[in-house]
């Protein structure tokens, strides 16, 4: 079930796309089915490390490759090292517009 919010008046922005609660429990059910294919679990640990050759872009945003990725229930949060730093970055996971991955295409 979803709603739609009609653009306020003046505006040339599009209709917001509402919805209810127990959509949200779907759309994260698929957001993480996504990253776990995407990732393989890290031995002794929560977090996941990015598949070897995949990438992940989360709401249109930066691409991630070589991160590790933390699944909490109210969150998920990349890390990855940058000169000798480690840059973690969360996203609530009800904030998650889209999520693209990228691979590379097997040979049939």
């Amino acid at each position: 079930m979803s709603g739609i919010s009609p653009p306020q008046s003046g505006s040339n922005r599009p209709a917001l796309i509402t919805f209810f609660p127990e959509r949200r429990k779907e759309i994260k059910a698929t957001w993480e089915k996504v990253f776990e294919y995407a990732s393989s679990p890290l031995h002794g640990s929560l977090s996941r490390n990015l598949r070897m050759g995949v990438r992940v872009q989360v709401s249109e945003g930066k691409t991630y490759e070589n991160a590790t990725l933390f699944l909490g229930e109210e969150f998920v949060r990349f890390t990855e090292s940058v000169s000798g730093e480690a840059i973690n970055t969360y996203f609530d996971w009800s904030k998650i517009e889209s999520v693209r991955t990228y691979s590379i295409k097997e040979k049939a």
